[in-house]
């Protein structure tokens, strides 16, 4: 907190989240890490749909959590991120978010990288989108994955087809816009 100098829209933001340890951990982690890499001088505010925006630069960012990793991506255009410990109890709400046709991309039984796979590259949509209440089982949609490259086709909204980088980390799943 010494590190940084919140604006007032900061401070309220922070001072609602003071009494989660964790959270505020990681709020203030992902703070430092955007001045570190764009400017001290750089301030951050949230869009309608929840995703924090860069007040006065055009760049724009993506920001995720998972355990002890805080990931954040900076660049010109809109972009989305995340990150996902794949030992989350995805199978409990599987069916709101994997679409039977999802189930048929890798040919295998339910596993958990698999599970985590889809959540974070709809999770990456849905920021990349900023829809608020975007459906992740009928809104986004993964049509291909390619193993070898590292990456998934996805069609966001029934109507922009996008594609996404995808990597194992330490038993975490992290997904990316390209």
């Amino acid at each position: 907190l010494s590190r940084l100098d919140l604006s007032p829209e900061e401070s309220t933001y922070y001072t609602r989240i003071a009494h989660q340890a964790r959270r505020r951990k990681e709020w203030l982690t992902w703070h430092v890490m955007i001045r570190e890499l764009v400017g001290p001088g750089i301030k951050t505010t949230y869009e309608a749909s929840g995703c924090p925006v860069l007040v006065g630069d055009p760049g724009f960012i993506s920001v995720s959590h998972s355990g002890d990793y805080v990931v954040l991506y900076y660049q010109a255009e809109r972009c989305g991120l995340d990150i996902e410990d794949c030992g989350r109890a995805f199978d409990r709400v599987a069916s709101r978010f994997i679409a039977p046709e999802e189930w048929q991309l890798l040919g295998k039984e339910r596993d958990d990288r698999f599970m985590a796979l889809i959540w974070c590259t709809k999770e990456a949509d849905y920021k990349y989108a900023g829809i608020r209440g975007l459906d992740f089982l009928k809104g986004i949609r993964v049509t291909a994955i390619d193993s070898r490259e590292g990456t998934l086709t996805v069609c966001l909204d029934g109507q922009h087809r996008m594609t996404l980088r995808y990597g194992f980390i330490k038993g975490h799943c992290l997904v990316y816009t390209l």
